[in-house]
């Protein structure tokens, strides 16, 4: 998938979330950053790549 289909897809999600909860003229910028965190978080737990401590080996994940 091309990166400009990603984008174009993000917004059509982003429109459908604002308009869905009446968040339109909102300034969702710290709530979007809040959110991309804890993606990034949830990615790090289910691949392990941050845990050098542990004697599991990582998941390795196919993404395309």
């Amino acid at each position: 998938m091309e990166w400009d289909t990603l984008f174009k897809m993000q917004k059509e999600l982003d429109s459908y979330i604002e308009s869905n909860h009446n968040l339109a003229n909102h300034d969702l910028f710290d709530d979007k950053y809040l959110a991309l965190l804890v993606e990034i978080g949830e990615l790090a737990n289910e691949t392990r790549c941050f845990k050098f401590w542990s004697n599991k080996k990582e998941v390795k994940m196919k993404l395309f």
